[in-house]
């Protein structure tokens, strides 16, 4: 019966401890994936959140004064200026 000396392998030539080019470059893949991924999700997120962030989360919903309503004639076209909220 052999011994567990002889069948273990030897000490240079582990298993896990070399990994193909192939799998290095699936992790280096991985790698940058990720990293682009969280460079492209900050903006996205930062849109989602700024209303909330800002204090302004029923900034859309009101309304913008624009003048008095008779100065608006009906059937007329005017040109307002207004600040943006």
């Amino acid at each position: 019966m052999a011994t567990k000396a002889a069948l273990a392998p030897p000490n240079n030539a582990t298993p896990d401890a070399t990994i193909s080019r192939r799998g290095f470059f699936m992790k280096l893949g991985i790698v940058f994936n990720a990293l682009a991924a969280s460079i492209v999700a900050v903006p996205i997120v930062g849109f989602l959140f700024s209303s909330i962030t800002r204090g302004r989360a029923d900034g859309y919903l009101s309304w913008v004064p624009l003048g008095k309503i008779s100065e608006f004639l009906e059937g007329e076209t005017r040109l307002a200026t207004f600040q943006n909220p």
